[in-house]
């Protein structure tokens, strides 16, 4: 090879997987409004059941006993029927005549029954259409891929090399290979991974649906949740310490999981169009290559700038894709003395590209430009941890509200670049979630047994309360107000500069003392039953 066909190939590599992402990026979109008309069909349904009895606050055990009458039983019959004349997949289809030949649609069907089976069926049917959408979009990246790469072998020799016509039935036959990034995993093809996350988003939305008509769930509540479950973040209710539910995001949702189908499956079949055409050439080697950035992982940065047998390549060992949304590629075998003629891209800085010798290795580039480099040391902490720090993120802005920061970007900035300003910002969100859960245990009354060991738990909370503004709580609670009983301030009232205390559960007192003539360093909460008994200063750390 002269120094311009290996410069060419250099580069050529990296270029045919940003191809590949864009075209499996436009895909990706069309698929995120497959999943957001499921979900508009599901939360239809919903809402006109909950319309039909309570307009809008919570369906009742007994309403969802009931049956539907013959109209309303044939038509959710119908409505399957018509979902099974539009499916070719022959396991839906099953599935679909299974549940059409059971007795109940035969007569009368309890509503719960049908809302559950139309809303599981609403979310498989996303599977027909996206499966289509990707063998589209996998059948245009083989032959995308192939041409290229013989279109790239010409010009870097100068020739044309002769290879087998790209046939449909080529294409097709390529795309349906078992295959897994891991040899632990059992090999799927590309439909049979569409089927299990549809499967998994199916089952997922009747439970979130079930559970939530069953125990007189809000329309808005079961919305959100189902939202969170379709998009990109995935979700699911956890039950709380004060009993209530909250949403919990999961960090992979229905349009997520999505995404990183098509985009691996997508650079899996590319890299197999490659090394097919590398095949028909002739080549017997080829090259790794990892690309040059922080958001690379090390074991395909490991793999980089090593050569391997087209004959021996195998997915998840020495080929790509090595994990799910991989991006790397391989180049025809070059020795050490041709690369080192040559230059390749590679990320400089936290913003900045450049052009670097090729045959610095993803390890070498690493020491060098990363190690030691506090901007790209934090800009490859917030790339890797994008998915948990967005969970996180969400999670501040649900306990600070506005007092959060505005964007993920903004979030990721202070927590990675801005310790004092992390730090303080940990603070508040520990305080504040301490705060509630204080609140949630005034909400209870007088005769909660555990107010104290909550108090306790979380008393950083405290901080968050004037004398006066927990007289008010507790006695909009339900709380005893009372003047101490001991010490100078026995019988004082608190608007005339005394203390208070009042009971809970048992035997339990909570009370609120002075600064003046406190022996323990200004004004403080006592917290006093059989378990425990503990003073805090109005900051909320222990005495």
């Amino acid at each position: 090879m002269s120094r311009s066909s290996k410069q060419y190939w250099a580069e050529r590599g990296a270029e045919l997987e940003k191809l590949v992402d864009r075209g499996c990026r436009a895909t990706s979109a069309e698929l995120g409004k497959l999943y957001d008309d499921a979900l508009a069909s599901i939360l239809g349904r919903i809402r006109r059941l909950y319309k039909r009895f309570t307009d809008g606050y919570g369906v009742t055990p007994r309403e969802l006993e009931g049956l539907l009458s013959a109209t309303q039983t044939r038509e959710a019959r119908q409505e399957l029927e018509k979902l099974l004349e539009d499916c070719d997949d022959p396991n839906l289809r099953a599935e679909l005549l299974k549940k059409l030949d059971a007795p109940a649609y035969g007569y009368r069907i309890a509503r719960l029954e049908a809302l559950r089976d139309q809303v599981y069926f609403d979310a498989k049917a996303v599977g027909v259409q996206e499966v289509k959408y990707d063998a589209a979009r996998l059948m245009d990246v083989y032959k995308t891929a192939y041409a290229r790469t013989s279109f790239d072998l010409s010009q870097s020799i100068g020739r044309q090399i002769p290879f087998s016509p790209i046939t449909n039935r080529r294409a097709a036959r390529a795309i349906r290979q078992y295959w897994s990034p891991s040899v632990d995993d059992v090999a799927k093809n590309f439909s049979q991974r569409v089927w299990g996350n549809t499967t998994q988003l199916a089952e997922n939305v009747r439970e979130i649906v079930t559970r939530g008509l069953m125990t007189g769930e809000s329309y808005r509540d079961m919305a959100e949740e189902l939202q969170a479950q379709m998009g990109d973040v995935g979700a699911q209710k956890v039950i709380q310490p004060d009993g209530s539910t909250r949403t919990v995001l999961t960090g992979s949702g229905a349009k997520y999981r999505a995404t990183r189908l098509i985009r691996t499956e997508g650079n899996h079949i590319s890299g197999q169009a490659v090394v097919e055409r590398f095949e028909d050439a002739g080549i017997e080697k080829y090259l790794y290559r990892a690309l040059l950035e922080l958001r690379t992982c090390k074991r395909c940065g490991g793999l980089d700038g090593k050569s391997f047998p087209v004959s021996e390549q195998k997915v998840g060992v020495n080929m790509h894709p090595m994990h799910p949304n991989c991006r790397c590629f391989i180049s025809p075998d070059m020795t050490p003395e041709e690369l080192a003629e040559i230059t390749r891209s590679a990320q400089t800085g936290a913003d900045n590209w450049d052009f670097i010798p090729a045959d610095m290795t993803w390890e070498e580039w690493r020491k060098k430009y990363e190690d030691g480099n506090p901007e790209m040391e934090a800009q490859e902490k917030m790339d890797r941890n994008r998915a948990k720090d967005r969970e996180q993120w969400r999670d501040f802005k649900d306990t600070l509200g506005k007092d959060a920061p505005k964007s993920l970007a903004d979030f990721q900035k202070m927590k990675y670049t801005e310790p004092e300003k992390w730090g303080e910002l940990k603070t508040e969100y520990r305080v504040e979630s301490a705060h509630k859960q204080i609140e949630a245990e005034i909400q209870k009354g007088p005769d909660n047994d555990d107010f104290g060991a909550v108090v306790r738990k979380n008393h950083i909370g405290l901080r968050k309360y004037t004398p006066e503004s927990m007289k008010n709580a507790l006695e909009q609670a339900g709380f005893t107000i009372q003047p101490l009983n001991r010490g100078n301030y026995k019988g004082v009232p608190f608007e005339q500069g005394g203390g208070y205390k009042t009971n809970y559960g048992g035997n339990g007192i909570f009370q609120y003392h002075p600064p003046a003539h406190s022996h323990h360093g200004g004004a403080y909460w006592k917290v006093n039953d059989t378990k425990e008994q503990r003073r805090y200063g109005m900051d909320g750390t222990e005495k």
